[in-house]
């Protein structure tokens, strides 16, 4: 609010009293002394008046300054308390000026009482001012608000005419009048300017037909002859729309009109067209069906032949029909006769040429035979299933920990370990020794990733219980561990691994465990690179610290030598699984002070624990079970070889094949027999 100038309240500055002489003539030497001396005091007592009378002038004028600028501050404050009340409907507007002068009546009588009396008349038109300034203020506000009022009154029922007129049967010339007069009405009250109302009633106009005229192009859209009326009605010069739309909507109306006129005129080929689609996509579910290698029913075959059937595609139907006893044919051959054939179709092509069909029935043979390939080596169950039709009951992973289903489930995986035991008979060890399905193998690794490590050395004893054969449950491990070496190592361990006493000269003997070692493995393997669920367990971070890599590295190479030339991965697993054991055993004893240090002690009961290296003949190898002693193995090696071998089997260097199979070197190469076959010794556990 505008403030108004304060002014002085009509300063007076006060006269001094004239004086009055008296003649010198009339007093005498010491007279007029006299006279001079009381002329003097009266002055001085006069101006003393003269100065309490400003003072007190000064200070009045003072008060009266306070008052006012007191009073513009409660006028504003009065103006924003009304604009409040009229914000939360506390009032209406009509009431805001009589609310306001009320309040202004009160603020003014208490503004008053602090200016003095001789000063409240100046007082009074400085008040007045203000309060005028404030009740301007209110009235522009009010204006305002009445006109915004106005305005969306008007545009609410713009909408609603809008919707009225997008009505089944609406007319909409009516509505449009009826629109251009509440405009005309309302737009100018609501200070609209008289083109910007003209813009808004044509804009209405504009929309209303034009949206009229996309409803009736979409109900068209399924009748020829709805479509040519309304496009005779858009382009012709007497046409309904040609006054009520402008060329830029006709234009896009007429568009539309012709898209949809060029679809129905082409329905029938349309539909034609959609039969040989549905039949080519036939073709491709024949062609996957195919390369599944799973046969198809007599049902399915029929309901292809249906699809088919006066198509472009009925030919290609009956190429299926033999491809598919092809293929069936095949898949019951011997891998090496399923590649033969190929590559004698391939031969064929090449020599004495052949059709794009040709090509494409060999190219759909290598495929099937490339998915049953692959299928038998990793998941044979499912390869046995798809080719004998009998479906692999389902393993119940809770039963491995329940003795009274131990029968049951020693059941079940027998048939299993049956079952892939025969496929690895007619196609070879390519085929790997896995007796869960995809599925099982999945829910098992979940569920160990949660587990701690003696729940899930529980898990691994009883598998091989369960499984009772040691080539499928090295398998199976794999399968459950494929990206975790000591996963897979430990759960060989906790099931093979012998006990065994570990002699100490200064302290009492101890017994080992190939359980406990597991577990410590496992323990390690939690610190070193905990699960998901593991790290969801507890919450935290690997914060378990070891030392260099290539600290632990040569310490272990100095241990194992070239045990594990040429196989590279296997020394990775073996190493990590060393790695584990050593975290696992300091774990279990609280940890060390120097962690970033190799502890000797410790790093060598883990390899211990872990790798039985034995050296013999210059070479190194593995022993099959830890705890086994090199007297052991030593008979147990001589029971297992040829009979003109057994003098030397104390000398004979060695190299592992698998866990308990090896090969006797000659030199850098394996000692072979007459035939030439590398001479392969098993050592029993």
């Amino acid at each position: 609010m505008a403030r108004i100038p304060l002014g002085n309240f009509g300063t007076v500055i006060a006269n001094p009293a004239p004086k009055v002489g008296i003649p010198a003539a009339a007093f005498d030497t010491g007279g007029a002394a006299l006279q001079k001396l009381g002329e003097t005091g009266m002055q001085v007592a006069t101006d003393l008046l003269n100065e309490q009378q400003r003072q007190k002038e000064e200070e009045d004028r003072s008060h009266a300054t306070v008052a006012v600028i007191t009073h513009q501050s409660a006028a504003q404050d009065a103006l924003d308390g009304v604009k409040e009340q009229i914000a939360t409907g506390e009032i209406t507007r009509d009431k805001a000026p009589q609310t306001f002068s009320s309040a202004m009546s009160e603020v003014r009588t208490k503004s008053m009482s602090g200016v003095p009396e001789w000063l409240r008349a100046q007082a009074g038109i400085r008040f007045e001012g203000v309060e005028q300034r404030a009740m301007i203020g209110l009235n522009h506000l009010l204006e305002g608000q009445r006109r915004q009022e106005l305005a969306g009154n008007l545009e609410f029922i713009r909408d609603t005419m809008a919707k009225d007129a997008g009505r089944p049967g609406a007319d909409i010339d009516t509505i449009n009048n009826e629109f251009e007069q509440a405009a005309k009405a309302l737009g100018p009250q609501a200070g609209i300017a008289a083109d910007k109302v003209g813009k808004l009633v044509q804009d209405f106009r504009d929309g209303n037909w034009f949206n009229q005229a996309k409803i009736r192009a979409t109900v068209s859209r399924s009748n020829l002859d709805d479509l040519t009326a309304m496009e005779r009605d858009l382009k012709s010069g007497d046409g309904f729309y040609m006054s009520r739309l402008n060329a830029d909507k006709r234009a896009v109306l007429l568009a539309t009109v012709a898209a949809h006129r060029l679809s129905l005129e082409s329905k029938v080929q349309h539909l034609s067209d959609r039969r040989e689609a549905a039949a080519e996509r036939t073709i491709a579910k024949i062609d996957q069906q195919i390369a599944s290698g799973v046969p198809a029913t007599p049902d399915m075959w029929v309901q292809w032949e249906t699809d088919t059937r006066g198509t472009e595609q009925s030919e290609a139907f009956r190429d299926r029909i033999k491809s598919e006893e092809e293929v069936q044919r095949l898949l019951r051959e011997p891998l090496e006769k399923q590649a033969t054939f190929i590559r004698e179709r391939e031969a064929a092509m090449l020599n004495d040429g052949g059709t794009l069909r040709d090509k494409a029935n060999v190219d759909r043979l290598k495929r099937v035979l490339e998915n049953s390939r692959k299928q038998l080596q990793e998941a044979p169950l499912l390869f046995a299933q798809n080719r004998t039709g009998d479906v692999v009951k389902p393993l119940d992973l809770g039963m491995l920990l329940d003795p009274a289903q131990g029968k049951e489930v020693a059941g079940l995986i027998g048939e299993r370990v049956a079952t892939v035991a025969a496929l690895r008979s007619q196609y070879g060890d390519t085929v790997k020794a896995r007796v869960l399905l995809p599925n099982e193998a999945d829910a098992l690794t979940k569920t160990l990733d949660k587990l701690a490590p003696d729940q899930q050395v529980e898990i691994f004893r009883a598998m091989r219980l369960a499984i009772g054969d040691d080539t499928a449950y090295q398998g199976t491990l794999v399968q459950i561990a494929p990206d975790s070496p000591v996963r897979a190592l430990a759960g060989s361990l906790a099931a093979r691994g012998a006990d065994y006493v570990q002699p100490h000269v200064f302290s009492p003997d101890e017994s080992i465990t190939a359980r406990q070692t597991a577990q410590l493995a496992l323990l390690g393997e939690s610190l070193l690179n905990p699960t998901k669920g593991q790290k969801a367990q507890d919450g935290k971070m690997n914060t378990w610290i070891m030392p260099k890599k290539a600290d632990m590295l040569r310490r272990f190479n100095d241990k194992v030598g070239d045990t594990f030339a040429g196989t590279p991965q296997a020394m990775d697993a073996q190493f990590e699984l060393v790695q584990a054991t050593y975290a696992g055993l300091l774990a279990s004893r609280g940890g060390t002070k120097n962690p970033e240090i190799v502890d000797t002690a410790v790093f060598e009961q883990a390899i211990e624990r872990t790798t039985p290296v034995m050296k013999q003949g210059g070479a190194s190898f593995l022993k099959p079970i830890v705890g086994m002693s090199d007297e052991q193995f030593r008979e147990k090696l001589r029971a297992a070889l040829p009979e003109e071998l057994r003098p030397q089997y104390d000398r004979l260097p060695l190299r592992n094949v698998r866990s308990n199979q090896y090969v006797i070197l000659n030199g850098a190469r394996p000692l072979t027999d007459k035939a030439g076959t590398p001479l392969i010794v098993t050592v029993k556990p």
